[in-house]
């Protein structure tokens, strides 16, 4: 126990710093007074950000923008040019990367070179479909310096894992986990910690003991599960789960958020998305970025971030979020 907490702890501080600790809590405190007044504060700079490495993915899931093929967005890959823009910012500011946002990850081929470049100065959490991932690049993955993976498997056999997951392989997923495993083993590394995801659906929900007897025998790190997004009523009638594992309800033809919409949202205080080509969008539910604040390849993300347009998006949420169309479907109470 003792000889793990030493990496554990150095991985940690490594990544941390005094003043990004600061910033944090300043942001916090702007987002806090802004939700009691109704008046726009910002101080401080993103501490949270996703860089999309693509939104090109190779299954078809039908209730994603990209693998459902309902997002008429450009497709393309992140290049070193976004990272190199973004690394000032992440060196002064942020905490944690999502390297996720649409598409499958590691179709890039350059995303260990930019988690490199990136990991030693924050935590860095990517997640995956698990295709591309095999015994000859585990190695690589591994040691790139990513703080958690997230591995989706949505079913305990190919049967089950293909009602979603269309056009994937149950079995190459799951030699992918035990790639990571072995890998991670061999490396002697306590990080990355490898996470075994599930979403939850109709055909899933009954079987949350087998998929944590799954996570058992494959030596995962953690296990949880998701509740599933919902665009369609078609879809959701086949597949939404009961409610206790749902946050949608079906409503007069269409697909309704359980929870109320608060207008705050600490998403747009505390962070960003910046997509393949270096446009920065709100957060990870504005999916056809109807909502671009700037690029980064063009302008500094913290001017983006302090931008009068940016601050106007934030204020229109402090008044009236119903009224944003993204923010209808979001998670985020």
């Amino acid at each position: 126990m003792f000889i793990n907490l030493f990496p554990k702890l150095s991985f940690y501080f490594s990544r941390l710093s005094f003043k990004k600790v600061l910033n944090l809590m300043l942001i916090k405190t702007s987002f806090q007074l802004s939700a009691i007044t109704k008046k726009h504060f910002l101080w401080g700079k993103p501490a949270f950000i996703s860089i999309e490495p693509t939104n090109i993915c190779n299954l078809k899931c039908p209730e994603c923008p990209t693998g459902g093929g309902f997002s008429s967005i450009n497709k393309g890959y992140a290049t070193n040019e976004i990272i190199s823009a973004l690394i000032p910012n992440i060196k002064e500011s942020v905490l944690h990367v999502n390297m996720f946002f649409q598409g499958e990850p590691f179709l890039n081929k350059s995303i260990v070179d930019f988690t490199k470049r990136i990991s030693p100065f924050t935590f860095i959490t990517v997640s995956t479909n698990g295709h591309f991932i095999n015994e000859e690049n585990a190695k690589d993955v591994i040691s790139a310096g990513f703080y958690k993976i997230i591995v989706s498997l949505d079913g305990i056999n190919q049967e089950q894992y293909e009602k979603y997951r269309k056009g994937g392989e149950f079995d190459k997923v799951i030699q992918a986990i035990k790639s990571l495993v072995s890998a991670k083993k061999e490396l002697k590394t306590v990080f990355p910690i490898i996470e075994l995801q599930c979403l939850l659906f109709k055909h899933t929900e009954t079987d949350k003991p087998k998929f944590k007897d799954l996570a058992k025998t494959l030596k995962v790190d953690s296990i949880v599960f998701k509740t599933a997004q919902f665009y369609s009523e078609e879809n959701a009638k086949e597949m939404m789960p009961t409610s206790e594992n749902s946050r949608y309800s079906i409503e007069n033809g269409s697909v309704k958020i359980n929870h109320e919409v608060k207008n705050r949202c600490w998403r747009l205080w505390s962070g960003a998305v910046i997509t393949w080509n270096g446009d920065v969008v709100p957060c990870c539910f504005d999916k056809d970025k109807k909502y671009v604040q700037g690029n980064v390849l063009s302008t500094q993300l913290f001017d983006v971030w302090r931008h009068p347009l940016y601050a106007s998006f934030r204020a229109k949420i402090l008044l009236n979020r119903k009224g944003i169309d993204i923010c209808n479907n979001c998670s985020e109470k």
